[in-house]
């Protein structure tokens, strides 16, 4: 089906009253980025980093509230946990025989979002 004619010659862009061209609704721009992944992937280990002393889950809580989490698709994960005012941080290691789950130290909120920052930043582990 041929393009309606807006008064302009063959082959030359259709323009606005503004003397801009208009652009078609079907040539919108796409975005030029990609999300491969919703939830973030760990940086690399720095040189020097701090060394979390992980520790069996051993459930102190029934209720655990799950503020932030790590991409699913690497065999190890974590998970940045609130319970009564306090964060801890579970790591969640799949094995064929299943999951393998430990938890840090549980902290305050400002060192718990610390250790967090950390951990995503490679600055711990």
């Amino acid at each position: 089906m041929p393009a309606p004619h807006d008064g302009n010659s063959e082959g030359a862009p259709a323009r606005g009253n503004d003397g801009r061209k208009r652009r078609d609704k079907r040539e919108r721009a796409t975005p030029s980025y990609e999300v491969p992944h919703f939830f973030p992937h760990l940086e690399p280990l720095r040189e020097r980093y701090v060394k979390i002393p992980w520790s069996d889950s051993v459930g102190r809580s029934t209720t655990t509230r799950i503020r932030a989490q790590t991409c699913p698709c690497t065999k190890t994960t974590f998970e940045l946990c609130a319970v009564g005012g306090l964060l801890h941080i579970r790591r969640i290691v799949t094995t064929p025989n299943g999951d393998l789950v430990s938890e840090s130290p549980w902290l305050r909120w400002p060192n718990g979002k610390a250790l967090w920052r950390d951990l995503l930043g490679g600055r711990a582990y």
